[in-house]
């Protein structure tokens, strides 16, 4: 009994071993570098888009601020620091 007892352990434990084991990972093809942009020359009305452009990036950023406006949880850290100390006994 006790000879079959441990020859099932060992065979768990071997299994085990086995199963968690390393495994081969294929190797990683690395990405391919981007193409560098060129870099033009700008003219008077090439900089007067660009202005109106980044205008309306600043704007964009300024609406993802607006929401994703976190000042409604500022206090959750106190209220949970409330909820902790709270004496259940």
């Amino acid at each position: 009994m006790k000879k079959t007892l441990v020859f099932v352990a060992i065979g768990l434990a071997l299994l085990l071993l086995v199963a968690c084991g390393q495994k081969a990972t294929p190797a990683a093809k690395p990405a391919p570098t981007p193409a560098p942009t060129p870099v033009g020359t700008a003219t008077s009305g090439s900089t007067s888009d660009a202005t109106s452009q980044i205008d309306s990036q600043v704007a964009a950023v300024d609406t993802l601020d607006k929401d994703f406006d976190t000042s409604q949880f500022d206090d959750l850290d106190q209220s949970l620091g409330q909820i902790d100390n709270l004496d259940i006994s």
